[in-house]
């Protein structure tokens, strides 16, 4: 019990010598306060006095501004520094009209198209006869050729369509010919054309008895002053046996 005694008694000369220590420091900091506020104070109407006539800058730092998100609060990035790899604007492509993005509008331009030519491919498709002519009344003989557009597109282009007589399948520039011009073809259209041969192709060959005979071999070539840039050739010509050669029905 009594050293129990002896605790408390302790315990509060600690508390009372703490309280006396406070209160000390408490009385020179008020003195100091009240000491320096008439020392500004003074200070301040001389500072006023001086500034009345020479105005002094302030250099002291301006707090940082108040963030949106929290008001009073300095941003937590006030400068921010820009990204070392600024992202990327991805735009779409057009054939005409062009919107950059620079935030000025839309720029307008007129991308210029390259046309790109469609092949094109003309073919013989038949050839019947029409009439045998006369050789007496030195007429030749009348067919009439089937000519395709194989193409995709419109021929515009003038070409030569030609009926060559001979006696073998070998082409002469002297054999007896004709032609007639084609003034452009539709894509796929098909159209016939009638040729009239010279009267010298009726009396080519002769028989056993001597007698004058009209050619054996008749070739019809489309494009034959090759006039056009096609894609196939080998479709231009059709050669036929003149025996082989079907009348045009109804006529």
């Amino acid at each position: 019990m009594q050293r129990f005694t002896s605790y408390l008694l302790l315990a509060a000369a600690v508390v009372g010598f703490t309280l006396i220590n406070d209160g000390s420091a408490m009385a020179k900091g008020g003195g100091g306060h009240h000491g320096s506020g008439g020392s500004h104070s003074h200070g301040s109407s001389h500072s006023h006095s001086k500034s009345s006539h020479h105005p002094q800058h302030s250099h002291a730092k301006k707090p940082h501004s108040a963030s949106v998100l929290n008001p009073g609060k300095p941003p937590l990035h006030p400068n921010p520094k820009p990204p070392r790899h600024p992202p990327r604007h991805r735009h779409p492509r057009h054939h005409g009209d062009f919107d950059f993005g620079f935030g000025c509008g839309d720029l307008d331009v007129d991308a210029d198209v390259a046309e790109v030519e469609l092949p094109i491919d003309v073919a013989t498709l038949a050839v019947h006869m029409i009439d045998a002519g006369d050789a007496r009344g030195q007429l030749g003989p009348a067919y009439r050729v089937t000519v395709r557009n194989n193409s995709a597109v419109d021929i515009v282009d003038t070409f030569a369509l030609s009926l060559t007589a001979s006696n073998s399948r070998e082409l002469s520039s002297d054999a007896p010919s004709a032609s007639t011009l084609i003034e452009g073809m539709q894509a796929g259209e098909v159209r016939d054309f009638d040729i009239r041969l010279p009267a010298t192709a009726n009396t080519m060959g002769t028989d056993a008895a001597g007698q004058s005979v009209p050619f054996s071999v008749l070739s019809a070539m489309a494009d034959s002053q090759n006039q056009l840039v096609e894609i196939n050739k080998d479709n231009n010509l059709l050669t036929i046996d003149r025996s082989d050669i079907p009348a045009v029905s109804g006529e």
